[in-house]
């Protein structure tokens, strides 16, 4: 409704409209493939909403095992992509990374290495964000404090820069 009007109606053929009572939960009914065939290629996972990540463990003194683990992984994201094709859903290239995760000298053990999802090859990044947190390869937690701290100071910087208009009719 917009100044006292409603809109058109039209017909929904794909999907659940935002905000529906249902919606999650047809989401998930509809998503539960998902984690069949993420199992059925024996990576651990997890999601939130619409947002899973795979995680596949390896020794990186043995390269045959890194080898297994890349194959493993592109395996299983080539079959959920044919799953999402064709229940008419989509992988977005631009938010699937790739996040190695060891010691300095496990990663320095490491032969280069990519996963090619589709017709891209995804590239170790250095760091990636998860739900909120930042990681990085050697899990220190320097990236995210960083992070979070220059966020907090950006607000911080905006609220003072705004408090002599608001908080003397607030206080």
């Amino acid at each position: 409704m917009l100044n006292g009007t409603l809109s058109d109606s039209s017909d929904l053929n794909f999907g659940v409209p935002q905000g529906s009572c249902l919606g999650p939960l047809l989401f998930i009914l509809y998503a539960s493939k998902l984690f069949d065939i993420i199992n059925n290629h024996s990576p651990d996972s997890h999601g939130f909403a619409d947002d899973t990540q795979l995680y596949v463990s390896f020794k990186p003194d043995y390269p045959c095992d890194q080898c297994e683990a890349i194959s493993v992984m592109e395996s299983c994201v080539n079959d959920l992509r044919k799953w999402m094709i064709q229940d008419k859903l989509k992988l977005n290239d631009s938010k699937t990374e790739l996040l190695i995760i060891g010691s300095k000298q496990q990663l320095q053990k490491l032969n280069p290495c990519h996963v090619r999802i589709g017709n891209a090859d995804v590239l170790p990044v250095p760091i990636a964000r998860d739900l909120g947190v930042w990681l990085d390869s050697n899990l220190s937690m320097s990236c995210h404090i960083t992070k979070t701290c220059g966020a907090a100071f950006y607000w911080l910087h905006n609220i003072k820069r705004i408090s002599k208009f608001y908080l003397g009719k607030i206080c």
